[in-house]
């Protein structure tokens, strides 16, 4: 996945400048904490493919949630998830299915749309 060229914005966790990125995502994942799980001596790595599969996913699923569908954010999730995809074909193919599912896109409503429904009279909590 490192290697795609569409990959380099899901290499490293979301800047904490990001302003309110934690915020609306409660489950940040990115590319190096992955890679770090999958090796055997870290304190939480991964126990099955379908853990691995679902950290990706997570990765690509946080881009959508967070950026909204019409990003050129989500774009690359969708271009590598479909790489992705297209590994998990060819060395487990007993998960595609999981690998493939649909990333959210128009029904979930984008965090920055929700910021924008804020105002100083009107504070809306979104949880």
């Amino acid at each position: 996945m490192f290697c795609h060229p569409r990959s380099l914005a899901f290499h490293l966790p979301v800047p904490k400048t990001v302003k309110h990125y934690n915020t609306y995502i409660k489950t940040p994942m990115d590319f190096i904490s992955i890679r770090k799980k999958l090796m055997r001596q870290h304190f939480n790595h991964y126990d099955s493919v379908a853990d691995f599969i679902k950290d990706m996913r997570l990765v690509f699923s946080n881009c959508v949630a967070f950026n909204g569908p019409m990003s050129d954010y989500t774009e690359s999730a969708k271009i590598v998830q479909s790489f992705f995809v297209e590994q998990i074909e060819k060395y487990f193919p007993d998960h595609v299915k999981l690998a493939s599912s649909v990333l959210p896109t128009e029904e979930v409503m984008n965090p920055l749309k929700k910021r924008q429904l804020l105002t100083d009279d009107n504070v809306v909590h979104i949880s």
